[in-house]
């Protein structure tokens, strides 16, 4: 995984994959993830950016515009890269050995 944190179990990221994927275009070019994790994380990223535009719509806005913002390029973006990996444009998903392999290592190649 392209995460801050290499070591962290994916039901870690998985709770908070913005946390651990500087954009959602990272989660698709992560080619140590499989499309079922690569889906499950862009579907809890959208969750996360439609949890945060409900509190908008309730009134519990910041105190600034730039986060508003960001939100609504980020959830196109994440709407982007869910496309991708449904059309299977995402990178080459490797065997479960070699994804155990990688994450039991730290290998990156």
């Amino acid at each position: 995984m392209d995460t801050q944190d290499n070591s962290a179990p994916f039901d870690v990221v998985a709770g908070d994959p913005a946390a651990f994927f500087e954009t959602p275009q990272a989660v698709v070019d992560d080619a140590s993830l499989s499309r079922a994790e690569k889906l499950q994380l862009l579907d809890e990223w959208a969750q996360d950016l439609a949890d945060r535009s409900n509190a908008a719509d309730e009134g519990m806005v910041p105190d600034r515009a730039g986060p508003i913002d960001r939100d609504v390029r980020t959830a196109a973006a994440v709407v982007a890269a869910r496309t991708a990996v449904e059309a299977g444009e995402d990178a080459f998903t490797p065997s479960l050995a070699l994804r155990l392999w990688k994450r039991l290592t730290g290998a990156t190649a």
